[in-house]
């Protein structure tokens, strides 16, 4: 969803960029992906939808992190975007190895070693190039996180999962709105490497970027926006 909700805010160029680089990327991991448009009620924005042919998981923190320098060199992406890719997947090796009581090079991947969350990680890295997010404040809203249990490889727990606690710390976060798992350990570790500060006040008038995942929840499938309030920020 952050990729997709940046892909939004992009100007033309940008997001044949983008696009063209993705598509890079995609095909490295043994699939194919497309960027749509979705109208979701009074919503309109964006979704990445990939495909893969071949699973390849990456099942330990060496493996992750050579398979990722591998993609984001081949989409050719930039140092500052490669040391947040790098970050993102640091932050969630870190995290797993808390829930589970190890070192992050005994660590067992299951769901983040998967091309989807690899490509998630990478795209990001991407986006925080094309957009120059390391120039800009970036000002978070409380993380809505679920509630309930989600399904795991070691079976259901509840929300926040462990991995996902580890990741929010001292964040803000509140439980709900809606059931199931509202934030996965790859975005809260995009939020987490990548916000400056949290609030719990809207931002007034901006041009917004928004990005669509595939969960659906009572009122409708699950988005991220965007908002550049300008000035930097």
């Amino acid at each position: 969803m952050f990729s997709a909700a940046c892909y939004s805010l992009m100007d033309s160029a940008s997001k044949e960029l983008f696009r063209r680089r993705i598509e890079k990327g995609c095909k490295g991991l043994g699939g194919r992906c497309e960027i749509v448009s979705v109208d979701e009620g009074s919503m309109r924005g964006h979704a990445i939808r990939a495909d893969f042919q071949r699973s390849g998981t990456a099942t330990d923190a060496n493996e992750a992190r050579n398979r990722l320098g591998g993609i984001v060199r081949s989409m050719g992406v930039s140092e500052s975007g490669i040391s947040f890719a790098d970050s993102i997947l640091g932050t969630v090796l870190a995290a797993e190895a808390t829930a589970h009581g190890v070192s992050v090079d005994q660590v067992h991947l299951h769901e983040v070693g998967r091309p989807e969350g690899l490509l998630n990680m990478s795209s990001a890295g991407l986006c925080y190039e094309l957009l120059g997010l390391s120039e800009c404040e970036i000002i978070g809203s409380v993380i809505s996180v679920g509630r309930g249990t989600v399904s795991t490889e070691h079976g259901p727990v509840r929300v926040p999962a462990p991995a996902c606690e580890a990741i929010i710390g001292l964040m803000k976060m509140k439980s709900g709105p809606y059931e199931g798992e509202m934030a996965t350990p790859t975005g809260l570790a995009i939020a987490k490497n990548l916000i400056d500060r949290q609030t719990d006040e809207l931002p007034g008038n901006g041009r917004a970027g928004i990005g669509f995942g595939g969960r659906r929840f009572l009122e409708g499938v699950g988005f991220l926006r965007l908002i550049d309030g300008g000035d930097g920020a």
